[in-house]
């Protein structure tokens, strides 16, 4: 689930809870855990979409990049 928030495809009628007043006064961790939707309805993202650098082997297939463990904007 840590990395679920990266990238989402929204369908806003399931989404009725996320208001700007729920997403002003609730903690990050609340809303990147997905606490305000039913979990029956989040479903799967082929892995091509949110290729884990680092996480996952090396895919020319990959389609969004993400560098949960830092990039190569780091020296380190």
């Amino acid at each position: 689930m840590k990395n679920w928030s990266s990238v989402i495809l929204f369908q806003n009628a399931l989404c009725k809870a996320l208001t700007p007043d729920y997403v002003k006064r609730v903690h990050g961790l609340e809303l990147h855990q997905f606490k305000w939707l039913d979990p029956s309805h989040i479903g799967t993202l082929n892995p091509s979409w949110d290729h884990l650098v680092g996480d996952y082997p090396r895919s020319d297939d990959a389609q969004i990049l993400h560098y949960t463990l830092g990039g190569s904007y780091f020296d380190d």
